[in-house]
């Protein structure tokens, strides 16, 4: 549970994230993961990963967007550490990448390993001018993925949203498809080999056929 789940859901124990923050007025203050939970958890998804190949899974995807515990890790906002998981970019990206290596290191070689981001938190209005990485944003999630074919990742799912209940979602149903554009020209340019999809508000087959 993260830091999103309500007070009816859980006890206050159970409440974890990156850092001690509640969701907002009302909410269980989270209890911020320590470097122990952090390694427990990132063997927990290896296994799981292993436990999926011998149930006869064909693709694993690893869950980062919408707020979910990874997504918390990478967003300045969710995360406050002062630790090797938080501050700079490469901190709040580590517990991603580690999770990463982890099940590639247990799946076969050919199995196809995607990793689903949000590519922005729609929290752009609560920036300062001149001040960089206050939110997770497109430029980060661009640097992310160019990290990602490295490592053995075949796919980046791009969503968006993150964690915040004042976030400013954009309506429009191709905004998606535009983030993941975007981060697949800047792969392209670094001559790295990455496909990238593109996720929600995608209703129609029409819709999903003028994308394809």
């Amino acid at each position: 549970m993260t830091n999103s789940t309500p007070t009816l859901f859980q006890p206050p124990d159970n409440v974890v994230a990156p850092s001690a923050i509640p969701f907002a007025e009302g909410w269980h203050e989270s209890r911020a993961l320590s470097l122990k939970d952090i390694k427990d958890i990132v063997a927990a998804f290896a296994d799981s990963a292993r436990h999926a190949v011998e149930a006869g899974f064909d693709i694993i995807e690893i869950h980062g967007a919408y707020g979910y515990l990874l997504n918390e890790f990478l967003s300045p906002l969710t995360n406050r550490r002062m630790d090797e998981y938080g501050g700079s970019f490469e901190n709040r990206t580590r517990f991603l990448l580690e999770v990463v290596k982890a099940i590639r290191a247990v799946i076969p070689n050919g199995m196809p390993l995607f990793v689903r981001v949000s590519a922005i938190e729609w929290m752009e209005h609560i920036a300062e001018p001149g001040q960089a990485e206050q939110t997770w944003d497109l430029a980060q999630t661009i640097r992310l993925a160019k990290l990602l074919p490295d490592l053995g990742v075949d796919l980046l799912d791009v969503v968006s949203g993150g964690d915040n209940p004042a976030k400013r979602i954009e309506s429009d149903k191709y905004a998606q498809v535009r983030l993941a554009g975007r981060i697949r020209e800047a792969v392209q340019r670094e001559a790295k080999t990455l496909l990238l999809g593109a996720g929600g508000m995608i209703s129609e087959a029409n819709m999903a056929k003028v994308i394809v």
